[in-house]
C-alpha cells in the first residue's frame, strides 16, 4: 500500500515528463523524453535517484516503451530504435528506420513503430529485423500514435483529420476508419458531448488507447483518441 506521506521533485535539465511507467516487478521509473531532447533519464521513484541517463540518440526521442520486466524500447527523429538493458542501462541493439513517431510493443512481442511517410513498420524482437509494412489510406500521412485493439488489430492516429485506422495484422489492412456513428466525443474537454459524425473529431491525433471488455462472455473492444484541439472520441470497434 503506497502512502502519500513524503514526495520529492524529479526534473533532468529541466526536460517536461514525458512518460510514467512501471516495469514488472514494481519497481517504479520515470521515463523523460520530449522536450527536445536527444537522452531518456530514468528515475527510481521510490528514492526518488537518478538511475540511468540513456543518451546514444543523436536527435529528439519521441517514443519509449517497457517491455519483458527490464527492458525499454526507445525511438526517435534520428531514425533508430533502441533497445536498452535497464540492468545495465546499456543499448543492446538498435535498427535503422526512418523517423520515429511512435512505438507499440504488441501481445506477442512483436514491436509496431509509425513514421511520417503514412507507414507502420512491424518488427520481430527476436531476430530484430523488420516483418512487414503497413501503409496507411492517407497518402502523406505522418502516423502520431498507435495502440492494440487485440490480438490481431492495431489502431493508429495521424497528423491529418480523420485518420484513425484499424488495421488487421494478420490479413495485412487497413479493415476500417473512423467513419462510425457507434461512438461518443467530448468537446474540449467539457462535459458536453454529442453523437459522432465524421466531420467532428478535428486536429491531429495526438494519443490513443485502446479498452477490452466482457459482456455476457464476450469480448467487446473500444478505443478513445485525442486531438491536440482538446477533442476527445470514444469508438466500439
Amino acid at each position: 500500500m503506497l502512502l502519500a506521506q513524503n514526495y520529492f521533485k524529479l526534473s533532468a535539465n529541466n526536460n517536461r515528463l514525458g512518460e510514467l511507467c512501471t516495469n514488472m516487478d514494481d519497481t517504479l521509473h520515470l521515463v523523460l523524453d520530449y522536450n527536445n531532447s536527444q537522452n531518456i533519464h530514468i528515475f527510481n521513484l521510490l528514492t526518488g535517484k537518478l538511475i540511468y541517463n540513456l543518451s546514444q540518440h543523436t536527435e529528439r526521442v519521441t517514443c519509449a516503451s517497457l517491455y519483458n520486466q527490464n527492458k525499454l524500447v526507445s525511438g526517435s527523429e534520428d531514425g533508430l530504435i533502441k533497445f536498452w538493458d535497464l540492468q545495465t542501462g546499456k543499448c543492446s541493439k538498435t535498427l535503422n528506420c526512418e523517423s520515429v513517431n511512435c512505438l507499440k510493443v504488441l501481445k506477442n512481442e512483436d514491436l509496431a513503430t509509425g513514421s511520417g511517410r503514412n507507414s507502420i513498420i512491424i518488427w520481430d524482437m527476436v531476430m530484430f529485423e523488420m516483418k512487414f509494412t503497413l501503409f496507411s489510406n492517407e497518402r502523406n500521412k505522418k502516423i502520431t500514435c498507435l495502440d492494440q485493439l487485440s490480438n490481431e488489430w492495431l489502431v493508429s492516429g495521424g497528423f491529418d483529420n480523420e485518420t484513425i485506422e484499424i488495421w488487421d495484422l494478420k490479413k495485412r489492412v487497413c479493415i476500417r476508419g473512423i467513419y462510425s456513428s457507434n461512438s461518443i466525443i467530448f468537446k474540449n474537454s467539457k462535459a458536453f458531448f454529442k453523437s459522432y459524425t465524421s466531420n467532428d473529431l478535428a486536429g491531429r491525433v495526438t494519443c490513443l488507447q485502446a479498452f477490452e471488455k466482457t459482456i455476457d462472455g464476450k469480448i467487446e473492444y473500444s478505443f478513445a483518441a485525442g486531438t491536440h484541439l482538446g477533442d476527445i472520441g470514444i469508438w466500439n470497434a
